[in-house]
């Protein structure tokens, strides 16, 4: 199944072109991800909302969701889809590859005799969808998705367009994650690592590579006292050199500025659901 580009117009490759350009625009980060690319995934194909999810291989127990729309939602239906997503697998964790929609896999017959239909669309309203696999990335599968309410499937020519987008999407992901890598450090990031205010401002420096007499001058502290605060550090992380420590330090940059899904979610509906059988 290979989207063809036959079908596309001057008038769609303009608008590829354009959607390209605003999901790169100056300021990308992972705090702005996911509404640009819900923005650019709408823009090409228009639906009553779009989604970006992300669901681990091999664990069907979560599934994180972010809509489109701010608009009030009903949980009891993204329940019992958690229950019946895996037997559809448009919505397999380990779905990939070109863009795929309802059509692929039901008629519009049997596809409202599925009890994911039933259980799960039918209560919103919704009759059909495309999903675009974007990567797959720390175990995790992450798809955006367009939803549309009545009328037919969507069609080749939108399979086409979204299948230019789909490595502008992960390429623009891991530009944004790049970006969090090289920024500064910042205390917020060391939350949840139980070090005092006073370790943490220490564990900032060191984490930037800074000596104990460098950390100590900025700080205007005693040597003595930085080498204090520097061992119970590495007591606190269970580290034994200055190395491990910069690496645990970088690791917890990483995980608390990749967080686009917590981003999303301060502006849009966010949901983590967790299988009824888990």
């Amino acid at each position: 199944m290979n989207p063809s580009i036959q079908s596309l117009t001057h008038r769609d490759w303009a608008s590829i072109d354009q959607v390209v350009l605003d999901l790169f625009a100056e300021g990308l980060t992972m705090e702005n991800y996911v509404t640009r690319g819900l923005a650019a995934v709408q823009a090409l194909v228009p639906g009553e909302f779009a989604t970006y999810s992300r669901a681990k291989a091999g664990d069907a127990a979560t599934f994180e969701i972010v809509f489109s729309t701010t608009d009030s939602l009903p949980l009891a239906p993204l329940q019992s889809f958690m229950g019946l997503k895996d037997h559809y697998w448009l919505w397999h964790p380990d779905f990939s590859g070109t863009p795929g929609m309802r059509s692929d896999f039901f008629s519009d017959r049997s596809f409202r005799d599925q009890p994911l239909y039933t259980d799960a669309y039918r209560p919103f309203g919704l009759d059909n969808h495309l999903c675009i696999p974007v990567m797959r990335e720390d175990g995790s599968a992450i798809h955006f998705s367009v939803q549309r309410f009545g009328g037919p499937d969507f069609t080749e020519r939108d399979r086409a367009v979204v299948a230019r987008l789909q490595p502008h999407l992960a390429s623009a992901r891991r530009l944004a994650r790049t970006q969090v890598i090289t920024q500064a450090v910042r205390p917020e990031s060391f939350r949840g690592l139980g070090l005092t205010p006073r370790e943490t401002e220490v564990f900032c420096w060191l984490v930037e590579g800074k000596r104990n007499s460098e950390i100590a001058t900025i700080l205007r502290l005693r040597e003595q006292t930085v080498k204090a605060h520097v061992a119970e550090i590495f007591r606190k992380l269970r580290v034994e050199n200055r190395h491990s420590a910069m690496r645990a330090g970088w690791e917890a940059v990483r995980c608390a500025g990749h967080d686009e899904l917590a981003a999303a979610g301060r502006t849009l509906r966010a949901f983590q659901l967790a299988s009824p059988l888990s």
